[in-house]
């Protein structure tokens, strides 16, 4: 083997500054990355980016410090820069299934739009119902319709009352509950120790008119209501002495 003798200079890389074509590396912030000795990792890379079906993914590995995000970024910068812009996805709060919120999809820029819209409206809304709801016309409709419901309400506790005295039971309303307690033929409500003297048939017997007294009270008050409305569990009960 020969051995030649290396003088100090061969052992130094001197690089000509004006071949690199900036005068200091600052000039090359957000100048693309090249894929130095990657050239394989590039070319799939880029074949990824370009699969349009949905499932696909790309798994990017290597040492820390080798550019791997700055270049992929970059790619994917200029693989967006190719294709449509993508519509806004908007989620609007669904108030029969909160969570199930609704998916919304508009043109590009229009969801910024909505959403400066509805600011906007929200605003208006919580400046003009408090001054609607203290209109003339607002209250007059109030009071006409709370007439109205009382009147009914009126009418099918009396209706109720006179079915239930028909068949030996009081009707009480005690805030907004409604008690049925039955009588005997002297008009006597029906204590616990009475009703414990009766025999199984007879309170079977009784039952079946209070239980029809409920179902009367419970149908009328539903078809006041509308349909959606939850329905008050504090009204849905008869109370008796057995």
């Amino acid at each position: 083997m020969t051995v030649a003798e290396l003088n100090p200079s061969d052992l130094r890389l001197t690089v000509d500054h004006t071949s690199l074509g900036f005068e200091d590396t600052f000039e090359l912030r957000g100048v693309p990355l090249s894929w130095v000795g990657q050239e394989r990792a590039e070319t799939a890379a880029r074949f990824g980016l370009q699969m349009r079906q949905p499932g696909y993914n790309l798994l990017v590995l290597g040492s820390a410090g080798m550019g791997r995000t700055s270049m992929l970024t970059a790619m994917l910068h200029e693989q967006a820069a190719l294709r449509p812009v993508p519509p806004d996805l908007c989620f609007l709060n669904n108030f029969e299934q909160a969570d199930q919120p609704l998916a919304l999809r508009l043109p590009a820029g229009q969801g910024r739009r909505l959403e400066q819209g509805m600011a906007l409206w929200v605003q208006a809304i919580q400046e003009d119902v408090p001054q609607r709801l203290l209109q003339a016309d607002f209250w007059a409709a109030r009071q006409e319709l709370e007439q109205t419901f009382k009147a009914q309400t009126e009418a099918a506790y009396a209706a109720l009352t006179g079915y239930a005295q028909a068949h030996h039971f009081a009707v009480v309303r005690d805030q907004g509950h409604m008690v049925f307690t039955l009588k005997d033929a002297q008009g006597t409500p029906v204590t616990a120790s009475k009703a414990l003297l009766l025999s199984p048939a007879e309170r079977k017997a009784l039952t079946r008119p209070k239980r029809r007294c409920g179902r009367r009270w419970i149908i009328t008050l539903r078809s006041f209501a509308p349909q959606s409305a939850p329905w008050p569990k504090r009204w849905m009960f008869c109370a008796s002495a057995f």
